[in-house]
């Protein structure tokens, strides 16, 4: 079974304003789909989320806007970047697209931001994620406060002052500005580093680049709203949150050190191998993000629409309730497409189709593995390059393809996704190797041709899982539009 993947064409841009500023957002497009909304943190840019909205604009309507002073954003004249104006500014935004109920997505000074918004209008966001986005851990609030207000007024009027003599530094050319990036961030690869410069970086007039952030973003003014206040708000949060931190970062386990304790639902998790810029660190665990998407509709089918599984559960398969609990506690299986194959040509199973290593497993091949061997959910990975398209990225083995299929048991093949290969040049020599005309493909590697950014994803077959939710034998039965002989008038 085949499944069709976004590729993606960029956003556009717009501008909205918000006391007085005019503030830049990018659209993802697919204005039907609900509402998400990906926020930068400080230093950064809307354009620094394009991977994950690249994963996510199919299902959602993705918009990300520049913070003000920050991308394409009116930068302050005269007065403080302050967290109450930024929170403004989203409350804007959301009021004037009509966003709400809103998902959010954020990062550091964005997820500060959006946890705000989300206690003062915890009506409007139907769940949301903070990458390390609860400011300073309490050991350097403590700190700052025992400095007493007179040091933390006297240093934010030095720190002015030193700002205001430091002038944008500019870099001879973009390729310099790309290496200060990856100086910054020794965990981007090149192609993600000269991604998130070539749109944070302005062109000055004298053909120099500099960086598309006001300097004055880097100090917070020692006044605000006060820890306990925040965490007041924090309460105020109904919706699902996930707290995410990277184990490599300077911010603290949120859980242990109490600022978890505040939210209603918070749920944290650990991010090992990643800094602070997790999002980038390690953009695509697809494999688990494909596991997890799965047990989340079919956990929401159980809570939200028992009544409808218990007559499927009577009438259709009276193992439907019970191997859907199955699989929401369960644990997938992982093996590889080499690890599969010897479990294939090992069993006493009489196939119809034979099974060697570089053929394409067909659906009893499948069902066998996820319902004899395992008898449960299982994810083959690293598929062989010569059975799949040109376009997989392949991996150092220089045999094996970044490809996944999720299985599940009495139907097989539900998911598929794949790493897309990135490289204009690797292309083209795949093609070469597969016998295919470039000519054909020229609107696909125009997508590469100027380079790309490092992607993948995953496609669900929606009447797939309509079938297992309901224990449907015939895929036809719960097809809403059938393309059947004689089904269409034309």
């Amino acid at each position: 079974m085949g499944y069709s993947y976004h590729m993606m064409h960029g956003p556009t841009s717009h501008n909205y304003v918000s006391q007085r500023l005019k503030l830049h957002y990018v659209d993802w497009g697919n204005p039907t789909a609900p509402p998400l909304l990906l926020v930068h943190g400080g230093r950064d840019h809307c354009r620094s989320w394009d991977w994950v909205a690249e994963l996510l604009c199919d299902r959602y309507h993705v918009i990300a806007p520049d913070l003000r002073g920050h991308g394409d954003s009116q930068w302050l004249v005269g007065g403080s970047y302050v967290l109450p104006d930024y929170v403004y500014d989203i409350a804007q935004l959301i009021h004037q697209a009509d966003l709400a109920p809103v998902s959010i997505i954020s990062h550091s000074l964005g997820g500060m931001i959006c946890l705000q918004y989300a206690g003062l209008y915890p009506d409007n966001v139907r769940e949301i994620i903070a990458i390390e986005g609860l400011g300073i851990p309490p050991d350097k609030a403590k700190e700052e406060l025992n400095k007493g207000v007179g040091a933390r007024l006297t240093s934010w009027v030095d720190y002015l002052r030193k700002l205001s003599g430091r002038r944008p530094h500019k870099y001879r050319t973009v390729d310099d500005a790309v290496k200060r990036m990856q100086e910054a961030n020794k965990r981007l690869t090149p192609d993600q580093a000269h991604h998130l410069t070539i749109h944070g970086v302005d062109q000055n007039e004298d053909g120099t680049y500099s960086w598309k952030f006001d300097n004055y973003v880097r100090v917070f003014p020692p006044y605000g709203l006060s820890e306990k206040e925040r965490h007041a708000l924090w309460t105020r949060i109904r919706c699902p949150t996930l707290l995410i931190r990277g184990t490599e970062s300077w911010d603290t386990n949120p859980k242990e050190d109490g600022r978890a304790s505040h939210f209603q639902t918070a749920k944290t998790v650990d991010m090992a191998g990643a800094g602070h810029w997790v999002h980038h660190d390690k953009l695509v665990e697809f494999v688990d993000l494909a596991e997890n998407f799965l047990r989340y509709l079919l956990k929401d089918a159980l809570e939200n629409c028992s009544e409808d599984l218990e007559f499927f559960n009577k009438q259709i398969d009276k193992t439907i309730l019970g191997r859907h609990r199955e699989i929401v506690d369960k644990k997938f299986e992982r093996i590889s497409y080499s690890e599969a194959v010897q479990l294939l040509e090992k069993s006493n199973k009489k196939f119809n189709y034979s099974v060697k290593w570089g053929s394409n497993l067909q659906s009893e091949h499948e069902r066998y593995i996820s319902e004899e061997v395992f008898n449960n959910p299982v994810i083959i990975y690293d598929y062989p390059e010569e059975i799949k398209p040109f376009y997989m990225k392949i991996n150092d083995d220089g045999k094996t393809v970044r490809a996944m299929d999720v299985l599940l048991p009495k139907l097989g093949e539900i998911i598929g996704g794949s790493q897309r290969e990135d490289d204009y040049d690797v292309l083209m020599k795949r093609m070469k190797s597969k016998n295919l005309n470039s000519e054909d493909y020229n609107w696909y590697l125009d997508l590469r041709r100027f380079g790309s950014a490092p992607h993948a994803g995953f496609g669900l077959g929606f009447e797939r899982l309509v079938q297992f939710v309901t224990g449907i034998e015939n895929i036809r039965d719960v097809i809403p539009f059938p393309r059947t002989p004689k089904n269409a008038r034309f």
